[in-house]
């Protein structure tokens, strides 16, 4: 596995850069704190996320527990512009120090030591192999589990979705004493600098399924979450590398897989199916003064919706894994005794 250390202390200017938060879910214009957030960013930019440290239960986590007594106020805290100019080289002298020696976090300077720090590692979300990114994050307000981390300009640049692993870690331990986990949305531009992404946006998939807050007349809101998008863009790829025949050579990550309208295709039904289970858990059938209705009778409709979509991913993946099976036959195969058959 590959490690990518990115140190955002050798550019001092980066408290001019654009931060960007993790939307939370909402049901009923109510947020769904419990339920895992997304931060959406465009390939290529150069960018801040922030993002609180919450517990399961979707409460944020008060940092200052682990701080103790070595608590400081944010103001204390090292800020990114800090570090003087002079001294930029020596720590980068000290990053590749670090790297040489194995050590997996960089040597930061800091003005306020504190017996924990925070660490981001990223992966690709449809690979578990795939190389990792590591970035440190800076403490904004440990009473909230507030935290900012600069993202890695390779991660920019590649596009794709990725997972979060906020660790909260203490100074001479292996393992962390607590990990929140999130997830990125790097979605294409014209600014990838060589790195072309085939992921569909949400902006892609909400307007196929007509899916924003002033077209649901009667709820005012977005059905679908963004996590709920971006769990069924994964799940699809999953399925195309899961289903036999298995081809090596036709392995795809969210970033690379090529047929965006079947992709498409199986976003959708996903997302129905996801939609149909919520309202079948929910529906309750009422009766006032001689009405009777229920809004939330809906999971039928759902369900059918689903099954033809599904049918044409279905009819669709069992077609082109039999097509690159086929083409995958056609070669020429030599023999020993081809010159011997000459002569006859």
């Amino acid at each position: 596995m590959n490690t990518h250390i990115h140190n955002p202390y050798v550019n001092n200017a980066m408290h001019t850069k654009i931060v960007i938060a993790p939307d939370t879910a909402l049901y009923e214009n109510c947020p769904a704190l419990s339920k895992v957030e997304a931060a959406i960013v465009q390939q290529g930019t150069d960018v801040l996320i922030q993002w609180e440290i919450r517990q399961q239960n979707g409460e944020p986590l008060n940092l200052n527990a682990f701080i103790g007594e070595h608590h400081c106020h944010c103001d204390d805290l090292p800020e990114y512009n800090d570090v003087p100019e002079e001294s930029i080289e020596e720590i980068e002298e000290e990053l590749l120090e670090s790297l040489d020696k194995g050590c997996l976090k960089p040597q930061t300077p800091q003005r306020c030591q504190l017996p924990v720090y925070v660490e981001v590692r990223i992966q690709t979300a449809d690979e578990a192999s795939s190389p990792l990114w590591i970035a440190p994050a800076k403490i904004l307000d440990p009473a909230t589990g507030s935290v900012r981390f600069p993202l890695p300009q390779p991660v920019s640049n590649m596009g794709g979705l990725f997972c979060l692993s906020i660790g909260l870690c203490r100074k001479n331990d292996q393992n962390p004493l607590y990990i929140h986990k999130g997830l990125l949305s790097v979605e294409r531009s014209a600014w990838h600098n060589g790195h072309a992404c085939h992921t569909p946006t949400l902006t892609d998939i909400r307007m196929r399924i007509m899916d924003t807050d002033t077209e649901n007349l009667l709820q005012g809101y977005t059905e679908f979450s963004n996590a709920d998008i971006l769990d069924s863009i994964v799940s699809a790829v999953r399925e195309w590398n899961g289903t036999t025949p298995h081809l090596a050579r036709y392995t795809y990550t969210c970033s690379t897989f090529p047929w965006i309208e079947p992709w498409i295709n199986k976003i959708i039904a996903s997302l129905y199916n996801k939609a149909a289970l919520r309202y079948r858990r929910n529906k309750l059938k009422m009766s006032i003064e001689g009405a009777a209705g229920d809004d939330l009778a809906r999971d039928v409709e759902y369900l059918q919706t689903a099954a033809q979509y599904e049918q044409q991913w279905k009819q669709w993946l069992t077609v082109k894994k039999k097509e690159l099976n086929l083409n995958g036959m056609f070669g020429v195969v030599s023999s020993p005794y081809h010159r011997t058959l000459n002569h006859y």
